[in-house]
């Protein structure tokens, strides 16, 4: 039974806007909120609060941003990588291959993969894991 925390710095993209998940600027955020939540928007979280929240998490999921990628290795974390097809040989040469370092693809030539696709994926790898 895990909390899904997700963060974001400055999104104003119209996908964003229209999630209907529950949104809360680090500044406003209270022990409360982590509690009550299921499922929650961390906004703006500065780096070192970042790095403490990676550190503690069970597992990291990203669309291989750099920073958030490499320091949930370098914890030896579980993550989970959604990336291009496309992009993949590229990433390889900055990715220590770990036990804990999954990738999912968001695309794999022409095709795109829904959300619900790749969420299904993901549920299956915590769940095995």
């Amino acid at each position: 039974n895990k909390k899904v925390i997700l963060t974001t710095f400055n999104n104003n993209l119209n996908y964003y806007n229209n999630l209907n998940i529950k949104k809360i600027n680090f500044n406003n955020l209270q022990y409360q909120d982590l509690i009550d939540s299921k499922i929650l928007i961390i906004e703006n979280i500065p780096i070192t609060y970042f790095h403490n929240l990676i550190k503690n998490s069970y597992a990291n999921i990203s669309c291989h941003s750099g920073l958030f990628v490499h320091s949930s290795l370098a914890l030896n974390k579980f993550t989970i990588d959604i990336i291009n097809k496309s992009q993949e040989k590229w990433l390889n040469t900055w990715i220590d291959y770990k036990k804990s370092y999954i990738k999912t693809y968001k695309s794999i030539n022409n095709k795109s993969y829904n959300i619900n696709e790749i969420m299904n994926f993901i549920h299956e790898q915590i769940k095995n894991k």
